[in-house]
């Protein structure tokens, strides 16, 4: 079984809005303030801010990143590492520097790496396998030169703004629709929400847990679609995921993007023309055959 997940953002909807974390190793980290759900090794649900913080320790130096495969204008260090897909074009306002991963990455904890070559300007350059690559600006360079030069390993820290051991899996939407059972008198404003449309009747997708996290429900509104449905607004999905059992749950992506797959047939109607939409990530259920 199968669900959309975040929102689209960034180039070419290359990626998701938010963090994304798969498979206990970060595809994508932002440090924007909304609701997303984590889930740990052993299946656990959490619902709540899990930004992303991370830096590099080098020779008592600290540099601190504004996030990791960010496709952003930002003068602020930046990571990448193999999951971005596209070719980083090495620009020449810019410092580049390779590194390369010594262990295992752990997150919300310090990970192993070592320099490795500075990438000459006017390039375009692919990351092979654990190779990873600092974006930093010259005027940030100068502060950390010293460090950057001097250091041969180095400790990277890739983690959440509230720390969660063993993160398996993490994924953002907006906004939190449910939390400790209740959902907010209005949706207006929380997380910065302003707009009408997308807090009136729509097609949904959401995901929430029950209280003991023993269950999780995962749902999709179909809508747009005259006399079959008209979707759901943000407060009637949150009281209608508090009545089926939802102690915590969380709006994702919605409208075209909305789909359920169930045993490889599609079970809701998508709202677009032309049915499914790609989207950038997914919700992929499994389960061991007896």
């Amino acid at each position: 079984a199968a669900v959309n997940c975040d929102f689209f953002g960034g180039p070419g909807d290359y990626q998701a809005e938010n963090s994304m974390i798969k498979q206990g190793e970060y595809v994508k980290g932002v440090r924007l303030e909304r609701t997303m759900m984590a889930y740990t090794e052993n299946n656990v649900p959490f619902i709540g801010d899990f930004q992303f913080v991370g830096y590099i320790l080098a020779s008592q130096d600290t540099i601190y990143l504004d996030g990791l495969n960010l496709y952003s204008d930002t003068q602020k260090p930046k990571l990448y590492n193999d999951y971005w897909s596209i070719p980083v074009k090495v620009k020449n306002n810019f410092i580049y520097y390779s590194m390369i991963n010594t262990g295992s990455i752990i997150i919300n904890g310090n990970s192993d790496f070592a320099w490795r070559q500075l990438i000459p300007e006017d390039t375009t350059y692919s990351l092979k396998e654990d190779e990873w690559l600092l974006e930093i600006s010259p005027g940030n360079y100068k502060t950390h030169e010293k460090s950057i030069t001097s250091s041969q390993f180095i400790k990277v820290f890739l983690g959440t703004e509230n720390r969660l051991e063993n993160i398996y899996t993490l994924f953002g939407g907006i906004p939190g629709l449910v939390k400790d059972g209740k959902r907010p008198e209005t949706f207006a404003g929380v997380e910065k929400l302003t707009s009408k449309k997308f807090m009136d009747k729509n097609p949904r997708t959401a995901l929430g847990y029950s209280e003991d996290k023993s269950k999780l429900f995962i749902m999709v509104v179909d809508g747009r679609e005259g006399k079959l449905s008209a979707g759901m607004t943000l407060t009637e999905l949150a009281d209608y995921m508090i009545s089926i059992g939802c102690y915590d749950a969380l709006n994702l992506d919605g409208g075209g993007s909305s789909t359920m797959v169930i045993e490889n047939v599609v079970v809701n109607s998508p709202s677009d023309e032309t049915g499914e939409r790609a989207v950038y990530n997914m919700l992929f259920i499994a389960a061991e055959k007896d």
